[in-house]
């Protein structure tokens, strides 16, 4: 038998770094606490066990594939299948096929939407599936219905590498129309607020900071002593630095990372909020909205699209639509169409790199 003295949940033993989408990658510690944790949210909300199939295709240094699927299911002693590298029509092949027999599957919005715009999509089913879980961003209500009509419920869940499990919709479906742009209620052994800058709780529908609080997140960063105690409040609370509103059933509804808002004329945009309602125009694959310079407002709101294949989509449209239900001010100054966006290996849109290019190439606003 091996003895490993010494070792208790408080022990160090690993770090997983962050995604690195919104600035530099940051090495979350972890202990044997969290990670325990993470194990048992995920036996629970998942339904994993020894026979469970989870199938992956984010790098296995990201928490994505560790922690929704390899550690759990190491822990239980299921099969954890791993694709080189993403491909929309493998996959989509692999999680139908009884065969296999794939019962979990998670993955951003950016991959259910490259799924479901395939031929083959529409007659598609997935005999084994238990659980699809789907992060990172907001599902609209267009993507969820898609699927649903393929009989397959997309969970929505909200965390980060920092705090892996902090809220998750439910999978029933008549419950699951109800929380589309939510993020979810609470999991167990967490506490979640929403908080001022002085880290006061707000009341609920108030925009501010999710705060968490648990078992379940990491300790600090690695050697970053100064990055670590800027992401936690002196009473041990950690600081996403994601805006959201709270509705009174508990519903986390996410804003936008506060790092991505932008002041146009004064006024501050969240550009999410822009993006939920051009997303659901049913020509739209992909999107991002970011503020870019502007000589009168500072920084004007640029929304980026893509389109679905074979569709066709017009500046005026995307405007008249955002016009129908945003007040002026987060109205996009201008519409951009491309054939990809920037994505990270776990299939973020890189928005970081839209800005960036932007500012290196301004748009000529007396054009």
């Amino acid at each position: 038998d091996v003895v490993m003295e010494g070792i208790t949940q408080d022990t160090i033993h690993s770090i997983i770094y962050t995604s690195g989408t919104t600035g530099r990658p940051k090495g979350a510690i972890y202990n044997h606490r969290m990670t325990m944790n993470i194990v048992v949210h995920s036996t629970l909300h998942a339904a994993l066990d020894h026979q469970s199939r989870t199938l992956t295709f984010a790098p296995l240094f990201h928490t994505a594939a560790l922690n929704a699927g390899g550690t759990p299911l190491f822990h239980h002693g299921g099969t954890l299948y791993v694709m080189r590298d993403w491909n929309p029509a493998e996959t989509l092949k692999m999680i139908s096929d009884p065969e296999i027999g794939i019962t979990h599957f998670n993955a951003v919005p950016t991959h259910f939407i490259m799924m479901s715009e395939l031929p083959e999509f529409k007659t598609a089913s997935f005999p084994t599936i238990k659980m699809f879980g789907i992060g990172s961003a907001p599902i609209s209500m267009d993507l969820l219905e898609t699927w649903l009509e393929r009989g397959a419920v997309l969970t929505q869940s909200y965390g980060s590498t920092e705090a892996f499990c902090v809220s998750l919709t439910s999978p029933r479906i008549d419950v699951a129309r109800t929380q589309v742009g939510s993020a979810g209620r609470p999991m167990m052994h967490v506490e979640v607020r929403v908080a001022d800058p002085d880290n006061n709780e707000v009341p609920h529908g108030e925009v501010g900071e999710i705060q968490v609080r648990g078992p379940g997140i990491t300790i600090g960063y690695y050697n970053e002593p100064e990055l670590t105690k800027a992401a936690f409040t002196k009473d041990g609370w950690y600081k996403t630095g994601d805006a959201a509103w709270q509705r009174e059933d508990g519903n986390l509804f996410i804003v936008d990372r506060i790092k991505d808002m932008f002041v146009s004329g004064g006024e501050n945009i969240y550009p999410s909020e822009v993006e939920h309602v051009i997303a659901e125009l049913p020509a739209v694959s992909q999107l991002a909205v970011i503020g870019t310079p502007h000589p009168k407002w500072g920084d004007a709101c640029l929304a980026i699209i893509r389109l679905r294949e074979g569709e066709t989509l017009t500046a005026d449209a995307v405007i008249a639509a955002c016009r129908e239900r945003l007040a002026g001010y987060k109205i996009p100054k201008a519409v951009r169409f491309q054939e990809q966006l920037p994505l990270s290996p776990q299939g973020k849109i890189l928005k970081k790199e839209l800005v960036q290019y932007y500012r290196d190439n301004p748009i000529d606003w007396d054009a």
